[in-house]
């Protein structure tokens, strides 16, 4: 039966020590952030740098309401 590329991956990433695996989301995160700071100036040229971590902020954390709260609170300061 051939796998799956999850399985794969899951493999792969489950013999790598602790450290790598922390580095390995950090960097996934960080070009997650870019990409998203990327679109979001393209949409918002004239947002300031403020703004823009805002606007990235909510996308990072769609689902999550006490987040969304807060972002509206800084966002009126």
């Amino acid at each position: 039966m051939p796998r799956n590329i999850d399985s794969v991956y899951n493999e792969i990433w489950s013999d790598q020590r602790p450290e790598k695996r922390l580095l390995r989301t950090c960097v996934l995160f960080q070009e997650v952030h870019d990409m998203l700071s990327h679109r979001i100036r393209k949409e918002f040229s004239n947002a300031s740098s403020v703004e823009i971590k805002i606007k990235v902020a909510r996308r990072l954390y769609l689902m999550d309401t006490a987040v969304q709260n807060l972002l509206n609170k800084a966002a009126n300061i």
